[in-house]
């Protein structure tokens, strides 16, 4: 398979359902990609678009000296090559853009999240065992089941026998068998119906 300029396709890295824009997810191919590239693997580098490739200006960076060290060529399907010095200006105005949307983002996600837990409203995900579809009214035979292990837990009846119990039953919310992992379940903030929010520096 031959792309513009007649260069030849050594490779395709693609992570898919991986954010560009947070800095803890670690992406494989990404990583991969950068390695190739430091270790004289590939000539050059095509991406479907700038902000697909980079949203965080530290990874921009590191290809920058990469590219510049090894004069290797990176463009994209909009054409934006990092190879002439004004090309990576460029490219470092798009991806500070990409970046300040993706911060946008999620700052009126996490507002919008916020909002619903203080007024009450579940924000998604599996509905919760002991509760009906709405996720707010109590299913009567799910919440006695959870009474009655929870009294057992305390008379010292083992998880395994709770477990037992409760497949005989009844199977959990995600129509799947109980396991002994249930033990930590009531440990987490959700439980509750509390908030845990992590503080940031």
């Amino acid at each position: 398979m031959e792309v513009r300029g007649g260069w030849t396709v050594a490779g395709v890295y693609e992570d898919n359902d991986v954010s560009a824009f947070k800095t803890r997810v670690k992406r494989p191919e990404f990583e991969h990609l950068m390695e190739d590239l430091e270790r004289g693997f590939l000539d050059g580098l095509v991406a479907y678009d700038l902000d697909r490739f980079a949203r965080q200006p530290l990874d921009l960076e590191r290809s920058i000296r990469i590219f510049d060290s090894r004069n290797l060529v990176f463009t994209t399907c909009s054409q934006t090559s990092t190879s002439p010095p004004q090309m990576a200006t460029m490219a470092r105005i798009v991806v500070a853009f990409a970046n300040k949307s993706s911060m946008d983002t999620s700052r009126r996600v996490r507002r919008k999240h916020l909002e619903l837990v203080q007024t009450g409203v579940p924000t998604g995900g599996w509905r919760p065992f002991g509760y009906l579809a709405d996720r707010r009214t109590l299913d009567a035979r799910e919440a006695q089941l959870i009474r009655q292990a929870s009294s057992d837990v305390i008379a010292g009846v083992g998880l395994h026998t709770i477990c037992r119990r409760w497949n005989d039953a009844v199977l959990s919310s995600r129509a799947a068998e109980w396991l002994r992992g249930l033990q930590a379940r009531p440990r987490r903030p959700s439980a509750p119906g509390q908030l845990r929010r992590r503080r940031r520096a």
